[in-house]
């Protein structure tokens, strides 16, 4: 099954590896930015989409401090949203399993990684609520602390994959 691993990259770099590096072990696809060529007819929104539709399943992992990257087109994306959370709506849409992982206030993080721009961080806490308004998730304090969380929720995507795909 083919797994969309989703967030904000600068930040969040070695997050989004202990996934991409723990899918494969749980027979599941890892589909990321990081394992694309150039790509001659796609732009960032359209490639990052396309990434969803394709996949099985969506991961995201939400930061703390940063909202991300605000890609520029009043046609695909009129509200300014972030590529992250333009990806994590497109998955509630198509109804992809969504496993979502939230860093809490307490990971510590290097301070050229967070965002001082109030609109930034009130768009934050906003994309925060949504993608976790009904929705079972897990909190990380550290990228260990991910790690372990992982490993719980891996397995049983996994096995909602399965099950929904015999």
């Amino acid at each position: 099954f083919r797994v969309m691993v989703s967030s904000t990259s600068r930040d969040l770099k070695a997050h989004r590896d202990a996934l991409l590096d723990a899918l494969p072990s749980h027979d599941l696809l890892p589909v990321a930015m990081e394992y694309d060529a150039a790509l001659p007819a796609d732009d960032l929104i359209s490639a990052s989409l396309k990434k969803v539709e394709l996949s099985d399943a969506y991961v995201g992992i939400i930061g703390y401090y940063r909202y991300g990257q605000v890609p520029k087109c009043p046609v695909r994306n009129p509200l300014k949203l972030s590529l992250t959370e333009l990806e994590f709506r497109l998955a509630v849409e198509l109804k992809k399993p969504i496993c979502m992982f939230l860093m809490s206030g307490k990971h510590l993080v290097a301070a050229g990684d967070s965002q001082s721009e109030s609109r930034n961080k009130m768009k934050l806490a906003a994309f925060r609520k949504l993608a976790t308004k009904d929705r079972i998730y897990a909190e990380f304090d550290s990228l260990e602390d991910l790690r372990a969380k992982a490993l719980l929720s891996l397995p049983a995507l996994q096995k909602v994959l399965s099950e929904a795909n015999p």
